[in-house]
């Protein structure tokens, strides 16, 4: 009996992710060095007069109660996404590595986007400027709050700073109970609260700390930012060539490996970045306001 290799299916990646949630920009090959832009809409109303300055002049801050960088002009690196397929090479003639690749990258790569908005950690072992919710400039609001008042409180905190729809990221357990409490709703891809903030609840998220601890078994942390921007490359890229069966041998372990990887960034535009601690209620909620 004699086998033949088909396509590897593809799995549907999350309907309420980062990358269905965000706002896609697609316009030249030029961010792909690199990005970097003067942020506006943020809370520039008022009565402030806002203007482009001269070059040896600082951009003023239209609002003193957010605390922007002196400039106020975002910078962004963008990174390499990437999953793989590896097998042994005896399974090289029945198996689809390029499809099988291609699909856990497809499936992957919102995770993989947002475990690095939250985290950073690309940004940080490669020294980037990438801004991240964990990178400790995030305002804290004080207080241990219930899921249903730490949600309150960020909303009252990003209508303070936003004019417009903001962005909430939460772990899944927190989205959870929000749904089922009637706090949030879905609306096609978007989950939306009241306000018709987008809440983002991707797998990705870790509910890491402000200042990059771990979550607890009782508590977790939410963010509330401006809504999120992603980039990404037109094409997913397999490396090495879909024929190129020696590039794609391991000698050390005997395997083989074909990689899909894409070029990616994800970044907001800096107006609010808030955080609130929350109990999980994993445990005794008693006392938790």
């Amino acid at each position: 009996m004699s086998y033949v290799p088909v396509d590897g299916p593809r799995s549907t990646p999350p309907r309420h992710s980062l990358i269905a949630s965000s706002e896609e920009v697609r316009d030249t090959d030029r961010w792909i060095a690199g990005i970097t832009f003067d942020a506006m809409g943020c809370t520039e109303y008022g009565g402030t007069h806002f203007f482009c300055p001269p070059v040896d002049e600082e951009i003023p801050v239209p609002d003193p109660k957010n605390d922007f960088p002196e400039n106020w002009v975002i910078e962004y690196s963008p990174y390499v996404a990437y999953a793989g397929d590896k097998c042994s090479p005896a399974t090289f003639r029945s198996r689809d590595f390029v499809g099988r690749a291609t699909a856990a990258y497809e499936l992957a790569e919102s995770a993989i986007m947002a475990k690095e908005l939250w985290e950073g950690n690309v940004a940080q072992e490669a020294g980037l400027p990438n801004p991240y919710l964990t990178d400790g400039n995030a305002t804290v609001i004080s207080g241990l709050h219930s899921p249903v008042y730490g949600l309150i409180a960020l909303q009252r905190e990003l209508a303070l700073a936003l004019p417009g729809r903001g962005m909430i990221h939460a772990t899944r357990d927190v989205a959870s109970f929000w749904y089922m409490a009637g706090l949030i709703r879905r609306e096609g891809v978007f989950l939306l609260d009241a306000f018709d903030n987008i809440v983002v609840a991707d797998s990705g998220y870790s509910g890491m700390s402000p200042a990059g601890d771990p979550r607890t078994d009782t508590t977790a942390f939410i963010f509330g930012t401006d809504p999120v921007q992603i980039r990404r490359d037109a094409q997913i890229t397999v490396l090495p060539s879909p024929d190129d069966y020696t590039s794609a041998m391991d000698r050390d372990t005997n395997l083989v490996e074909w990689r899909a990887e894409r070029i990616v960034a994800a970044y907001w535009k800096g107006c609010a970045q808030l955080a609130v601690e929350i109990d999980v209620c994993e445990t005794d909620c008693s006392g938790v306001s």
